[in-house]
């Protein structure tokens, strides 16, 4: 069936592999922070395909609720976002994927088009109706990607929407547990510059 699979990158801060996350059929989400910069502890390798906010999300814990931090915390913006499209257009996964990757915007130090922290960008869902509504729908979809996950695309790089401002307001970060995920294929990690204040570790 045509599914849009959407899992999280992992939280380990390094440029390991995470699955399900990394299988090419899978869009592989990073987490930023309140100030559109890569969250710490978010996977950068070379299938992360979209970010999404993944710190201070208020959410379900254990009896009650709290605010946590986590990959996991970001998957759902995509899969939410996803879900907005599908609900007026009935594109295919495929289709969705390349909308995203169109409209995402660059994330705080990421590069033009595509890197392996951010990967097209974050998600921005607005942008992403607003261009099926220009192109008339999911028959109007420019498809560049490859099918093969991450930045992968199949002519050309592409370049993503301008930073439009802070995707909210405060800077705060709770512990999130960590999820049970599979690491393999370590490689060399990206340079990237040090958070200003320590962090606190994630649980295992």
């Amino acid at each position: 069936e045509d599914i849009f699979l959407v899992a999280a990158a992992g939280n380990g801060g390094s440029s390991d592999y995470s699955f399900p996350a990394s299988y090419a059929g899978v869009v592989s989400v990073g987490a930023v922070d309140y100030f559109n910069r890569l969250a710490y502890f978010s996977q950068r390798n070379d299938q992360v395909e979209l970010t999404a906010p993944g710190t201070g999300i208020y959410s379900t814990q254990y009896k009650d609720y709290g605010s946590r931090h986590g990959t996991s915390m970001a998957s759902p913006f995509v899969a939410g976002a996803a879900a907005v499209l599908l609900s007026k257009y009935p594109c295919t996964a495929q289709e969705i994927r390349n909308v995203f990757a169109l409209t995402a915007r660059k994330g705080e130090g990421g590069d033009a088009g595509c890197d392996k922290s951010f990967g097209f960008g974050i998600v921005q869902v607005d942008a992403a109706v607003k261009y099926l509504e220009d192109v008339g729908g999911c028959a109007g979809v420019e498809i560049l990607l490859s099918g093969q996950g991450g930045c992968n695309i199949v002519e050309r790089p592409i370049s993503r929407a301008q930073d439009q401002g802070d995707i909210m307001e405060e800077n705060e970060i709770f512990e999130e547990p960590f999820t049970s995920t599979t690491l393999l294929k370590p490689s060399t990690l990206p340079t990237s510059s040090p958070e200003p204040t320590p962090q606190p570790s994630i649980a295992t």
